[in-house]
């Protein structure tokens, strides 16, 4: 009587070893894919931030400002890496003051400026607002008297090389001119 081993031929290992391997690297390359696709939204994410940190500094003065430079909005109005505001004077409880005759007091100007891939608030004290990238800039134009348009690119480098930029341009209305 003979006997008949159940074994497996080398062929047939061989096959089952290529098809785990080639699924090996299908896993693997998926996984390199999604921390690559990780990082690339991580730097967008910066930049996206940056811009809204940047705009939401620069609405947040002048709504309660008035915009002293610019001031070429008659003529040809030019872009400028700065503006100069002053700011309405308040009580601590939020209330402006007024003078006798019921017009509003305000404080010292301080400026709003593009500086060393930065934009800043140069006075009293230094302020960073944002940090723009290398290639970034902040450029203010004042196309008429109530409104004030700011052009921003921010541009960010991340892992591997990945860069990533936004430019964008935002306007906001003055009401205290």
């Amino acid at each position: 009587m003979r006997r008949h081993r159940k074994s497996a031929t080398l062929i047939e290992v061989m096959v089952v070893g290529s098809i785990f391997f080639v699924m090996l690297a299908a896993i693997i390359a998926i996984y390199l894919s999604t921390i690559r696709a990780e990082r690339v939204i991580g730097v967008k994410s910066e930049v996206d931030r940056t811009v809204m940190a940047a705009v939401r500094h620069v609405d947040a003065a002048v709504k309660s400002a008035q915009l002293l430079q610019p001031d070429d909005y008659a003529d040809d109005p030019q872009y400028t890496e700065s503006i100069e505001l002053r700011a309405l004077k308040t009580q601590p409880d939020g209330t402006p003051v007024v003078t006798a005759e019921g017009l509003p007091e305000w404080e010292d100007p301080f400026t709003i400026a593009f500086e060393n891939e930065k934009l800043v608030r140069l006075n009293p004290e230094k302020r960073v607002f944002a940090t723009l990238g290398a290639n970034g800039y902040v450029r203010f134009l004042r196309p008429t008297k109530e409104m004030l348009e700011m052009e921003v690119k921010v541009e960010k480098e991340g892992q591997q090389e990945y860069k990533s930029s936004r430019q964008a341009t935002f306007q906001f209305r003055l009401f205290n001119q």
